[in-house]
């Protein structure tokens, strides 16, 4: 039996135009919720990288699959 080959995940720079929330993320944040991350992201920045895919139909673009909310703050 073949052993499967590890995963890596690669940090790519994208620019933000080429990035397109997932219309799917059924994930929903208040006003209050969001204006805090958003305070937050400000005063200390982020660390976790948003998670994108190849868009299925638009060449050259990709879906956030993770860090909707991120990106949008």
């Amino acid at each position: 039996m073949a052993k499967e080959s590890p995963k890596v995940w690669l940090t790519v720079l994208i620019h933000k135009d080429k990035l397109v929330r997932d219309p799917a993320n059924t994930q929903k944040q208040s006003r209050k919720v969001f204006n805090e991350l958003r305070k937050n992201i400000r005063e200390e920045g982020f660390d976790e990288n948003l998670l994108v895919c190849p868009h299925p139909t638009l060449p050259d673009m990709f879906v956030i699959f993770s860090g909707n909310h991120r990106f949008e703050a």
